[in-house]
């Protein structure tokens, strides 16, 4: 008999992961060492990576300052409103609502 009833358990594990390890270093002992000679035949059969060409792109990207947009503001600096565009509302300095109302048949309690 074990002295504990997980033990046959735990000694199941130990085997298969003994076994596993004895697998796993048995496939590496038989595969053949790396050298040189195989990274060139392994990137024979890759295409070449295109070289970098001279000078500047074709098209190149219109240049902006931040804060642009793209789009020329009118000459007396007035924008006016896109239509089918929800624009911005106009925010209050306190709670759109009031204070709550006071419980009935509570007295009320003084705060420090």
């Amino acid at each position: 008999m074990s002295s504990a009833p997980g033990a046959g358990a735990v000694l199941s594990i130990w085997i298969l992961l003994t076994v596993l390890l004895a697998l796993f270093m048995a496939a590496i002992l038989r595969s053949p060492p790396w050298t040189p000679q195989h990274a060139g035949q392994e990137s024979a059969s890759q295409p070449a990576p295109q070289e970098p060409t001279a000078g500047p792109p074709k098209a190149p990207l219109p240049r902006r300052v931040a804060g642009e947009s793209g789009r020329a503001a009118p000459a007396n600096g007035e924008l006016k409103p896109v239509p089918d565009v929800i624009q911005p509302t106009e925010v209050s300095a306190g709670p759109p609502w009031g204070p709550a109302p006071k419980p009935q048949g509570i007295p009320p309690r003084d705060m420090p």
